[in-house]
């Protein structure tokens, strides 16, 4: 135990300024993100929208993420990372404005369409930006710490959502005002994320940047690696944007809860989810990259299909945490296991492959879920999100299980592809 500890605390202690701020600013955006993400769907209802307009509403920004995907890597190739940062802070910033206030459906769909493709452009350009501030040993903490930056603030947000909705219920009476004006507070907050990021110092690109990102002979020459590393994560995508995205409505619409008390059950969720992550790098030392993901994913089946057919909310709130943990301590296992399995070069692409395919069945997977639930409720999409699940676990293992060897407590990569 004091070895675990004492490895664990070295590689705190080898994080990099650059990382520790990118890590802040991530932080905040990801405030304004839980925010949103657990009033937008309240608020729409609210104001007279059904789920398979929500659903199309939420389909729009995975699809504005699967856009943003390649053009994120060529940003990344051709400028540095702080004035990116700035740019999508400001402007996601001014989307979620607007689609906290407009009062036309158009309008809506535009900024969700906005507010994800900039997103988006964060999340590609950064998993190049920390394996290049990064060595091989503390990295997969850093992923760790990366995904565990949106669980904490999804604590905040979704506690401060719920709390701050109630706040300005009390002051307004309106119902509508109290959740646009909740929104509006997390805007500001995102806009803080301004100040890490302009302190971050980083190299100009290297001249051959962009002719390695767009290499399509190189893509094709690596395209049975590339599929095997994707497709899994795609129907991983499929399945999350079936069910994900609805939860707060699901404990709504079956329990008749209050938007502060769901807040306060999507703020343990991610408490949960914080613990799950943070043991991360120490289940990838004992199984290995493959089978950690596997193991996460079927665990989690279990604990869907209670929330599937349980009408007992305290049994549900308790399938709703260990799915949510089990699920998550995954993420950034497969996000190394992605950066590792490629050339230096292709970190960019892999990045944004990963992100068109997850962004890309997200999106369809989303607007089905919304339809599905408006005409028949929610044991349809999770029975479907399972199937998926339990497909991509049963492909990693078929794809990889043979792929790692060890050099001591150093784990070795070799997918059996052209690299």
């Amino acid at each position: 135990m004091k070895k675990i500890l004492a490895d664990y605390i070295l590689d705190l202690r080898l994080i990099q300024k650059n990382v520790r701020l990118f890590l802040v600013g991530g932080l905040l955006m990801g405030v304004l993100s839980a925010f949103i993400q657990l009033l937008l769907n309240l608020y729409l209802k609210q104001i007279g929208y059904g789920e398979g307009f929500i659903g199309r509403v939420l389909s729009l920004g995975s699809f504005g993420a699967m856009v943003a995907a390649l053009p994120a890597v060529y940003l990344a190739a051709r400028f540095r990372i702080r004035p990116i940062l700035l740019l999508t802070i400001i402007l996601m910033s001014v989307a979620y404005f607007v689609l906290s206030l407009s009062p036309w459906s158009s309008l809506i769909l535009i900024a969700a369409f906005v507010g994800g493709l900039l997103m988006a452009v964060k999340n590609v350009v950064s998993a190049p930006f920390l394996m290049r501030n990064s060595t091989e040993r503390e990295r997969t903490l850093i992923f760790a710490l990366n995904f565990s930056t949106w669980i904490v603030s999804g604590i905040f947000g979704s506690l401060g959502g719920g709390w701050l909705h109630d706040v300005y219920l009390r002051m307004t009476g309106s119902d509508v005002k109290s959740y646009q004006y909740a929104m509006i507070t997390a805007v500001v907050i995102g806009m803080l994320a301004l100040i890490p990021f302009s302190l971050i110092k980083s190299p100009e690109p290297r001249p051959d940047d962009i002719s390695r990102i767009f290499s399509w002979s190189a893509l094709k020459a690596k395209r049975t690696l590339f599929f095997k590393l994707t497709f899994p994560y795609l129907l991983v995508g499929a399945g999350a944007g079936l069910i994900i995205p609805f939860l707060n409505l699901y404990f709504r619409n079956r329990f008749h809860l209050e938007p502060g008390r769901i807040g306060v059950y999507f703020a343990v969720l991610q408490c949960a989810m914080l613990v799950a992550v943070l043991i991360v790098p120490i289940m990838k030392r004992h199984f290995g990259y493959i089978k950690t993901v596997v193991l996460t994913e079927l665990l989690s089946v279990p604990f869907m299909l209670i929330l599937c057919y349980s009408n007992n909310l305290n049994l549900a709130f308790l399938a709703f945490i260990f799915r949510g943990a089990l699920m998550n301590m995954g993420v950034p296992v497969t996000n190394t296991f992605m950066m590792e399995s490629v050339d230096d070069c292709d970190h960019g692409l892999i990045n944004s492959l990963s992100a068109i395919s997850w962004g890309g069945a997200w999106a369809v997977s989303t607007q089905i879920g919304g339809l599905m639930i408006e005409k028949g409720g929610f044991v349809g999409v999770f029975l479907v999100a399972i199937a998926l699940y339990v497909i991509s676990a049963g492909l990693y293992y078929y794809f990889f299980s043979e792929s790692e060897t060890r050099e001591g407590e150093r784990i070795i990569i070799d997918t059996g592809s052209p690299r």
